[in-house]
């Protein structure tokens, strides 16, 4: 078995504005894009769904470095949610829908909420709670 059912992973959901994209002005401010920063074995990878293409991008910083306290002082309007997540539950989900940085997210998640489309819903259904997902740290941004 190549994955751990016992394992915690730690990640950072970041909520921010971007670049303004078809439908962009419907969203909350603050809440315009989603991203996942997490924390793995040898470093840290960030998953980010652009309007073109998904990037994961290994950053260039040891497991033991503060990323997310310097991410958080260069972007003060971001909005960054620290979660530990076990196990998905291993029921098979079939998944329909767009590929958004909202659906990429619940994704590596292990969540299927197929009317939370926009990232303030998924920011609210996050701190609401999660039978797998435990919320640790928030970081609120400044509007």
């Amino acid at each position: 078995m190549l994955y751990d059912d016992a394992a915690v992973k730690e990640q950072y959901i970041v909520f921010k504005d971007s670049a303004a994209y078809f439908g962009s002005r419907l969203s909350k401010a603050g809440f315009r894009h989603v991203f996942v920063i997490e924390r793995q074995a040898l470093g840290w990878i960030c998953y980010d769904a652009s309007v073109r293409d998904l990037h994961c991008i290994t950053l260039p910083a040891s497991w033991d470095n503060d990323v997310i306290g310097v991410f958080v002082e260069q972007n003060p309007g971001a909005t960054v949610v620290q979660i530990f997540a076990g196990a998905p539950p291993s029921a098979f989900i079939l998944r329909f829908g767009i590929l958004s940085c909202v659906s990429v997210a619940q994704y590596i998640l292990g969540v299927y909420w197929p009317l939370t489309i926009s990232p303030h819903q998924l920011y609210l259904r996050l701190i609401e709670g999660v039978d797998h997902i435990d919320v640790g740290r928030i970081w609120e941004g400044t509007r």
